[in-house]
């Protein structure tokens, strides 16, 4: 405070008032998967997503747990492990990410800072098409849990009181996988033009190959390639490689089609994931008659 007396200025200064912030003790974790995972039976390490994230105003470390003993699903997936997402580009590999072990690499965040978090599982030999298996993630504050406004003094940051939030300290959220199964058709045809126009299979006459896939059932057939050997005493026609109508290199390169020609001729083409449903994949080469 500053006054004036007698023209001659004075200043007062107050005592020191000071207020200690404490430490909130909150977070919120939530699964990331858009739906049930699909899965087959005797599937390895498919990992369900989830994101742990520290809404509170300092560092925290957490406990984590994971549960498929659950009541209310079809089966219980198996060796459930838990990986930290070490690499940050939220896709789970087991060679990069770090498989979590409790109490000795227990993840710590700071305010505001998330986590993705992966909860690992072997799929059951045997389910049936449509059985669904949960799992569990259960995060815990490391410094306690209790009702929300429970002061645990001198365990915050700087020797502050930590105060728990609205999540009590404790969450749990749950993901799932589905059973899901697949039928790959592959029909094969051939059409015979000859030098003379006829439909006769004489030298020189060029053979037409058609072959058409289907994918049938509720999930994904992946990593699909087909591969069709060059047929004894033919020749492959070059650029006579077409997927869906559209023609394809016969060397290896950017689109799904090549010629193998190491050993015995081989037409191959990689079409990917494809899932029950879509449109057939039709594939045509052509040969000639030796």
């Amino acid at each position: 405070m500053t006054y004036t007396q007698s023209d001659v200025d004075f200043t007062t200064p107050s005592n020191w008032s000071t207020v200690q912030v404490d430490e909130v003790l909150d977070f919120v974790v939530e699964w990331q998967d858009a739906a049930e995972l699909p899965v087959f039976v005797g599937d390895l390490d498919e990992p369900l997503t989830f994101r742990l994230l520290n809404t509170g105003n300092g560092s925290q470390i957490f406990h984590l747990t994971g549960l498929t003993a659950l009541a209310g699903d079809d089966f219980d997936p198996e060796t459930l492990r838990i990986y930290l997402d070490t690499d940050t580009d939220g896709r789970f590999d087991p060679s990069r990410d770090e498989l979590y072990v409790q109490g000795v690499n227990d993840p710590e965040l700071v305010a505001d800072q998330s986590l993705v978090l992966f909860l690992v599982c072997d799929m059951p030999v045997e389910a049936p098409a449509g059985a669904q298996g949960s799992c569990k993630l259960a995060v815990g504050s490391s410094l306690g849990y209790g009702a929300p406004g429970t002061v645990i003094h001198g365990a915050g940051d700087g020797g502050s009181d930590a105060v728990i939030g609205r999540s009590g300290g404790f969450g749990e959220v749950t993901g799932a996988y589905e059973v899901v199964t697949v039928s790959v058709d592959l029909e094969k045809s051939a059409t015979v033009r000859n030098p003379d126009g006829g439909d006769l299979p004489v030298s020189g006459a060029i053979i037409t190959y058609t072959l058409r896939m289907t994918v049938t059932g509720t999930g994904t057939a992946r990593s699909l390639v087909l591969s069709d050997p060059i047929p004894d005493h033919t020749t492959y026609i070059p650029a006579s490689l077409t997927l869906n109508g559209s023609i394809l290199t016969d060397t290896k390169d950017a689109d799904p089609g090549d010629i193998d020609e190491t050993s015995t001729s081989t037409v191959f083409v990689a079409l990917g994931d494809v899932p029950a449903g879509a449109s057939p994949q039709t594939i045509t080469f052509q040969v000639r008659i030796q």
